[in-house]
């Protein structure tokens, strides 16, 4: 495990900058993520508006399903940004880890 790491990097630098990418990686998701879940409530509002042309008839099984889709959607992204914004914290330790190890590494070769 030590070797791998001392393989993959060549110094610090390459740590931070390995650890820049992944963040870079993980917050391109989150936002990807949050346009899909700011989409599906503005698709809820106009459902809700629709539904309002139904109070007093049975409303459509197709509305019926739209509603039912887009609410699971909203519910799964949100759940999928949850776990996006811990692996920010995953990847920092990760990252965090392997610079304390590669230090300890390469102090011991000095």
């Amino acid at each position: 495990k030590n070797t791998a790491l001392l393989n993959t990097y060549s110094s610090e630098k390459d740590i931070e900058d390995q650890r820049a990418r992944a963040l870079k990686e993980a917050q391109t998701a989150i936002q990807d993520t949050e346009k899909h879940i700011a989409g599906a409530h503005e698709r809820q509002k106009k459902l809700e508006a629709e539904k309002e042309f139904y109070v007093k008839k049975p409303m459509p099984a197709k509305l019926k399903q739209e509603i039912s889709n887009n609410e699971i959607d909203i519910k799964n992204q949100t759940t999928l940004l949850e776990v996006k914004k811990r692996e920010i914290s995953v990847i920092n330790a990760k990252y965090d880890e392997d610079k304390r190890r590669y230090i300890e590494l390469t102090a011991a070769k000095k």
